[in-house]
């Protein structure tokens, strides 16, 4: 959450990086409020912010999270049984061309792309 204390407020605010969770949401939010302030606190606006915030996540989620937790998997094992998923690495290093073909696959299991 980002109520963190005005010390760590201050520090935030005078550039210094985060160092815990709480102070990046401080941070994050900060921006958002800031950016609200200089176009205007409307649905649109609001509706923007969430936007961005969205793709931001899932993009991290798709660049850092996802290969992170691929690695643990093949490192440790899988959860799920191999009947009930789709290995979609598998798939898409056969594919010609993944975005094109991700949504002609037979089970519609890789159809995100």
């Amino acid at each position: 959450m980002p109520y963190i204390n005005e010390e760590s407020r201050n520090k935030i605010d005078d550039g210094v990086f985060p160092s815990n969770e709480g102070e990046l949401n401080y941070m994050i939010s900060s921006l958002l409020d800031e950016y609200l302030a200089e176009y205007g606190c409307n649905y649109t606006n609001i509706n923007q912010v969430v936007g961005v915030l969205e793709c931001a996540k899932l993009e991290i989620y798709r660049r850092m999270a996802a290969p992170y937790e691929d690695a643990k998997m093949e490192e440790n094992g899988d959860v799920y049984r191999r009947e009930y998923t789709h290995n979609y690495v598998d798939d898409y290093e056969e594919m010609d061309n993944p975005i094109v073909d991700a949504c002609d696959l037979e089970d519609n299991r890789f159809d995100v792309v």
